[in-house]
């Protein structure tokens, strides 16, 4: 391992110490210093704490998340970099199985079905008094199968996005899970779960391997 480390770091032209330090001057120049990422830093994590007593202020127990290049200020106004934001809904309890199901609670239980895309789960929709699925409904909200159940719609959280930004007739564009109104900002919605499904405990395995 040390063998490989050294005989590689002895491939490395010499020229590479000075690349280095030019590119430093450079960055300083148009604002990417430790002192700027520090501050944005510091900063969106006061605009994620603003946006938090602003919601529950509201009565909604929402936790806002900023990522990104905006929030890491590894940006610079010239890049154009949108602005990256995630918000959970924590009124929402999501069920890996049926022993997280809670009473009095909306809950959705995580299913995957043979034509269920990878890495994708459905939202089906749980009785908050009693642990049984919901069989029926007349809410926009809500897409019912009537051999599977009563399944969360994603398209709630487009037009939940809409009307709390302003945009309703406003065209939007999908990236993944992201949302975008605005050149400036993307949009992902998101629900809290306490269990890792496999899918992303792998991603630890790999790390721990890798």
């Amino acid at each position: 391992m040390y063998s490989v480390h050294f005989q590689a770091m002895s491939l490395v032209p010499a020229f590479f110490h000075h690349l280095s330090e030019v590119l430093y001057q450079v960055l300083e120049c148009v604002g990417i210093n430790p002192w700027v990422v520090e501050r944005r830093r510091h900063t969106f994590l006061h605009r994620e704490a603003a946006e938090d007593v602003h919601e529950h202020q509201q009565e909604n127990d929402t936790t806002t998340f900023y990522f990104g290049s905006q929030s890491e200020g590894t940006t610079t106004p010239g890049l154009q970099s949108d602005t990256d934001q995630l918000f959970t809904d924590n009124d929402v309890n999501i069920m890996y199985s049926w022993a997280d199901w809670q009473q009095g609670r909306m809950n959705f239980l995580m299913v995957r079905y043979e034509d269920t895309p990878p890495q994708h789960y459905l939202l089906q929709w749980i009785r908050s008094d009693v642990p049984q699925p919901v069989t029926h409904t007349d809410q926009l909200q809500f897409i019912t199968d009537p051999q599977r159940g009563v399944f969360y719609s994603n398209m709630t959280v487009v037009r939940y996005m809409a009307a709390s930004s302003g945009l309703l007739n406003q065209p939007h564009l999908r990236h993944g899970p992201s949302n975008t109104f605005s050149k400036d900002f993307d949009l992902v919605a998101a629900f809290h779960c306490k269990t890792l499904p496999p899918e992303v405990m792998s991603w630890f395995t790999k790390m721990q391997h890798g």
